[in-house]
């Protein structure tokens, strides 16, 4: 992995934001909680994923979406893909699609951050 003070790239090439521009904890959980007042079952277990995902992979962007990673989540990849839909018309995630590969996932901070302000102000 090649590195600057602001962004690092992996070895295949694509890009990824360092540590300090990570989604936090709070911004996590704010995504899995907007997330979980979508209707159904999808969107939450998509949400978990991604999350987990994120965490696992340490960042926010270019999170791959294989039908393997949605089977040992419990969606089929009809169910995963309408999850992905309902999220990213909820604002919660952008979704690269290319033909032949699976969706490529990034998790969009303002409505986290958001959120996160909004649960400060009721305090």
């Amino acid at each position: 992995m090649v590195s600057n003070s602001h962004s690092s790239f992996a070895d295949d090439g694509s890009f990824c934001q360092t540590r300090s521009e990570q989604f936090s904890e709070a911004m996590l959980l704010g995504f899995l909680r907007e997330a979980s007042t979508l209707p159904g079952r999808g969107p939450s277990a998509m949400a978990i994923m991604l999350a987990n995902q994120c965490r696992r992979l340490d960042r926010h962007e270019h999170i791959l979406v294989m039908p393997k990673t949605l089977r040992r989540y419990g969606l089929t990849s009809i169910t995963g893909y309408r999850a992905l839909e309902q999220l990213q018309s909820a604002g919660l995630i952008q979704v690269h699609r290319r033909r032949g590969q699976g969706p490529t996932v990034t998790l969009l901070k303002n409505n986290a951050q958001a959120s996160d302000v909004e649960e400060r102000e009721d305090v």
